[in-house]
């Protein structure tokens, strides 16, 4: 009997709203810049802020995405990435529900999908940042706005 297939999905909120993005490619890049695979808008995101990696783990097709801090070619992003709002890191493989903060305005949930998953519990535990203003000064100063 053939496993059931799982669904690797991002949950993105940014300054244009939320949205949804399933995952299958052996890499992405995530940015402000056009040319990213998953561009993210937010002044705050350097143009090559991060890249998702597919990482084979154990057998059967099985894998997992890794974040990386920066470029492709190694260039660190201005704002770094932040797990589950507490530990920044350059490298991390990721676990269904982490929370993936790229600037105070923008989250990233990543989630692991089975078919029997309910689809409308996605989103539970994963705030909107769309209401974020820098005159607020909750998070801004320990951020950075990326100009170049």
């Amino acid at each position: 009997m053939k496993e059931p297939e799982t669904q690797h999905t991002l949950l993105i909120s940014d300054t244009r709203g939320k949205r949804k993005v399933t995952l299958g490619a052996s890499r992405y890049t995530i940015g402000r810049q056009t040319d990213n695979t998953i561009q993210i808008y937010s002044k705050f995101v350097s143009k090559y802020h991060a890249a998702l990696l597919r990482i084979p783990k154990g057998e059967g097709g099985k894998y997992i995405y890794r974040i990386l801090d920066g470029s492709i070619d190694g260039k660190p992003s201005v704002n770094g990435v932040t797990i589950n709002r507490q530990t920044k890191v350059s490298s991390y493989d990721l676990q269904h529900g982490d929370i993936i903060t790229l600037a105070p305005d923008v989250e990233m949930k990543y989630l692991v999908l089975s078919p029997d998953t309910l689809e409308e519990d996605e989103w539970i535990g994963f705030e909107s940042l769309q209401e974020f203003s820098p005159a607020e000064g909750t998070s801004s100063s320990s951020s950075t706005a990326v100009s170049s």
